[in-house]
């Protein structure tokens, strides 16, 4: 059928091949890039604070009590739980087999709501983070001279509102680092006995002046009309000013400010925070949307970072950590490097075997069947990464095979003297369905790739479609346009003795080969079997890993002090690190650090999942000049962390 059609169209096909020629390298231009596969990450966490409460009882009150509402939740296959002092921690894996996770997520948070009346009244939460598989496509530090947290963070905000309204395709800008704040108020404890008031009291007044939450509906004329409490506290000011009622004074108050010192203070000790290049730093992470060209993206968002450096005031400043951009092309450019070396490969053994003429039509396909197969990636939602582009070349030495036997086959009948247009209206009538039964089962063999269950099947799907696409594209280029080409430019040649064609020493060497191994079949078959065993057995030593091993000028360090040390011990070994990392007479292979204490970062590699935030962990992102440096930078921070570091267990 194909063949038909474009022997009877032939000015379409060829309309067809030069729109393919153009579309195809315009596509790839603008085609969404990823580094790796996506896949999905079917892990979630809960957290739950008891400040002071011992680790037994966190477990006994918190974590169990989690626990079983969690396991109300029949998609869950694995739950895992940390409890220390004042807090626990809840790892939730969800079975391989479910897809869409919105579901079953909003119920793992309806549930945590429902859990709230079980627990002590002081808990905060639980918790609920859901977005643990977010990318972050850049990591982002502000650092700034003379300015605290909470200033970094104003600027930080406003940052983060720039950023959605002026760079395409940013879908979640999220801060590590921010320093939780809390009013602290300080009674004059002699200044209450003398008016005869108490502590709990002028508590009890702030909680019932400080309300947040909606205390009910009005229903009017069909409209529900939700009823908002007034008074909650926006400012420090507003707090000073709250009126707190003096006991049998006749209604006289006073100011909270009179009796009280009010100001505003960062939790002590400190939660979660970072540092840049040994400074205080805010980290912005900012992660891409699903399907967005990653080039386009790193443009948009270089363009603003530039701009926005030189509009900040001076000392404040913006450093980019990791740039999931840059690592994205290098890693394309190298598979495209081995992709256009194994076209040449391909094309040179090709004109080698067929001849000048022939091998040059059979490799004209190549680059076409590789523009049709962009293509069809393009309308199918496959992006461009590692495993969709080493399928490109794993399917070159396959598609080469249609065009191969249509050229030669039109080249014989045209020795025999066949007319033009018969032979080539004969060759795809004949090999059109033998061609597709073989490319189907090259495809069906790459199907289990394709059809494996969780993220291992997600991360080589890309592997069985892309070569499915390219086959089968072969399959319908070597029918159409290169039937065409074949019957216009072929010679036809004279005809061939097959008997002197096959009087040749290496087919004759073949032919002595061939001969030995059915004489001696038995041997060969026990030979063949054993070579199929001891292949099974020497398999078992192979080292084996899912994700290959990064090749960034990237070491990163893991930090963990002993279980119930608060954050004023692990801050203070991560400082005594990065002072040490960053002196460049000792190490002046470091471009760059930023260190974490009590959480890990944002998620900056697909294979990186960040360290859980428990006070006693660190963790520290070092950039290199060059990769060749990672390992002696590693074997030197082994060494000063065992000599300097005892209290803490350091893992590069």
């Amino acid at each position: 059928m194909l063949p038909r059609f474009a022997l009877a169209n032939p000015m379409l096909v060829l309309v067809l091949v030069l729109i393919a020629l153009i579309a195809g390298p315009l596509s790839f231009l603008t085609h969404p890039s990823r580094e790796d596969p996506k896949i999905t990450i079917r892990s979630a966490s809960v957290q739950a604070q008891f400040p002071g409460m011992p680790a037994l009882k966190v477990e006994q009150l918190l974590t169990t009590v989690l626990e079983e509402k969690i396991r109300e939740i029949p998609e869950v296959d694995e739950i895992k739980s940390t409890s220390s002092t004042g807090q626990a921690l809840i790892s939730i894996t969800v079975g391989d087999d479910f897809i869409d996770l919105n579901p079953i997520w909003t119920t793992l948070r309806y549930k945590m709501e429902e859990v709230k009346s079980s627990l002590p009244t002081v808990t905060k939460g639980p918790f609920v983070d859901t977005d643990r598989g977010d990318v972050a496509m850049a990591t982002i530090a502000l650092t700034a001279d003379g300015l605290d947290n909470a200033e970094m963070h104003v600027t930080a905000k406003e940052m983060r509102r720039r950023l959605y309204a002026r760079v395409p395709g940013v879908r979640k800008v999220k801060f590590f680092g921010v320093l939780e704040q809390q009013v602290h108020i300080e009674f004059d404890v002699l200044r209450l006995s003398q008016l005869g008031m108490e502590g709990r009291e002028i508590v009890d007044a702030i909680q019932n002046q400080n309300v947040i939450q909606p205390v009910g509906q009005v229903e009017a004329g069909g409209t529900t009309l939700t009823v908002q409490p007034t008074g909650d506290f926006e400012t420090l000011e507003e707090v000073k000013r709250l009126a707190i009622a003096v006991p049998n004074s006749a209604g006289q108050s006073l100011q909270l400010g009179d009796i009280s010192d009010i100001s505003l203070m960062y939790k002590d000790p400190p939660g979660p925070h970072a540092y840049f290049n040994g400074q205080p730093a805010i980290i912005i992470g900012v992660s891409m949307t699903d399907g967005f060209d990653a080039s386009a993206f790193a443009t948009g968002l270089n363009t603003f970072i530039g701009e926005a450096k030189a509009a900040l005031p001076l000392g404040i400043f913006l450093e980019f950590i990791t740039f999931q951009p840059d690592e994205i092309k290098t890693a394309i450019a190298g598979v495209l490097n081995n992709l256009w070396q194994t076209i040449v490969i391909v094309l040179l053994v090709v004109v080698a075997f067929l001849g000048l003429r022939t091998g040059l039509l059979v490799g004209a396909m190549v680059p076409l069947v590789m523009v049709c197969s962009i293509l069809v990636m393009r309308v199918a939602g496959i992006a461009l990464e590692r495993m969709s582009l080493a399928s490109l070349i794993i399917s070159l030495g396959l598609l080469v095979d249609n065009g191969i036997v249509v050229a030669e086959e039109i080249q014989a009948r045209l020795a025999r003297g066949e007319e033009r247009m018969k032979a080539a209206m004969a060759v795809g009538g004949q090999m059109s369905g033998p061609l597709l039964a073989s490319s189907l089962t090259t495809i069906f063999a790459f199907m289990p790739l394709m059809l494996m269950p969780g993220s291992a099947g997600e991360y080589t799907r890309s592997i069985s479609l892309v070569v499915a696409i390219s086959l089968l594209v072969s399959w319908a280029v070597a029918l159409t346009a290169l039937t065409l080409l074949c019957m216009w430019l072929l010679k036809p040649g004279e005809a061939v003795d097959e008997e002197k064609a096959y009087d040749r020493a290496y087919l004759n060497a073949y032919r002595r080969a061939m001969g030995f191994i059915i004489r001696w079949r038995w041997i060969t078959a026990a030979a063949s079997f054993a070579t199929i065993v001891l292949g099974v057995m020497l398999f078992a030593n192979v080292s084996k890993t899912f994700f290959p091993a990064s090749e960034r000028a990237q070491l990163q360090v893991t930090v963990r002090l002993p279980v119930g040390s608060n954050t004023y011990a692990t801050g203070e070994v991560v400082n005594r690190l990065q002072a040490w990392l960053l002196d460049k007479q000792q190490n002046p292979e470091v471009k760059n650090l930023v260190s974490y204490v009590a959480t890990g970062g944002p998620r900056f590699y697909l294979s990186l999942s960040p360290i859980d935030g428990f006070p006693n962990n660190g963790y520290f992102i070092i950039n290199l000049n060059r990769f060749e440096g990672v390992d002696g930078l590693a074997a030197k921070l082994r060494g000063y962390a065992f000599a300097n570091v005892p209290e803490a267990s350091v893992i590069p």
